[in-house]
């Protein structure tokens, strides 16, 4: 346990050498912290991956899914905002979208949807279907929370984050996630087929 601590631990001080080296390319000696962050929720995806299996991460977009569409159809922001004393608007969306993202996972979890979905399986998936997974999955997941932003919020930001995760950017993310889940479950579906 240890040692895979230590490991993650060394992972995550390189990430942070390779987002500060890819950050001073343009901006001098400037730490791109936005940089660093998708890169660590990237190191989250493809780890849980490893360990969950690329059902888990499907089931997980699906959460996504849901979770944005009920955030911007939900009719009280102004009230919760006002009751936890948030004054920016994109940080009670932003957090309402993260929890609400895992809690509806975690439903999603134990609820017969996976076996609607056909996800009741444990299917691990190759290294790299995880890693393509995990692409995707930053994408979706910051795409979505960027477009809680203003135009005042994103210019904190660094312009390669906006290039490929701004609001511009949702859809083909989104329609990318439909079709890498199409493409890799009906190949694994006509292999394991083709099996019997």
């Amino acid at each position: 346990m240890n040692k895979i601590s230590e490991i993650l631990s060394n992972l995550i001080l390189k990430l942070a050498d390779f987002s500060q080296n890819f950050g001073n390319l343009n901006s001098g000696a400037k730490l791109n912290w936005d940089i660093f962050v998708v890169l660590f929720i990237f190191l989250a995806f493809f780890l849980y991956g490893i360990t969950a299996g690329r059902n888990k991460l499907t089931l997980f977009f699906f959460s996504i899914y849901v979770s944005f569409l009920l955030v911007e159809i939900f009719p009280y922001w102004s009230l919760v905002e006002k009751q936890a004393a948030i004054n920016k608007s994109y940080i009670s969306y932003s957090i309402g979208f993260v929890i609400l993202t895992i809690l509806i996972f975690l439903l999603f979890s134990h609820s017969g949807i996976k076996t609607f979905f056909a996800l009741s399986s444990i299917e691990k998936g190759s290294w790299f279907q995880i890693f393509i997974f995990s692409i995707i999955g930053v994408g979706l997941l910051t795409s979505f929370l960027l477009s809680f932003f203003s135009q005042s919020e994103l210019e904190i930001l660094s312009p390669r984050i906006i290039r490929f995760f701004g609001v511009d950017t949702r859809f083909g993310w989104l329609a990318a996630s439909l079709i890498v889940m199409s493409f890799v479950h009906r190949h694994h579906r006509h292999r394991r087929e083709g099996s019997i």
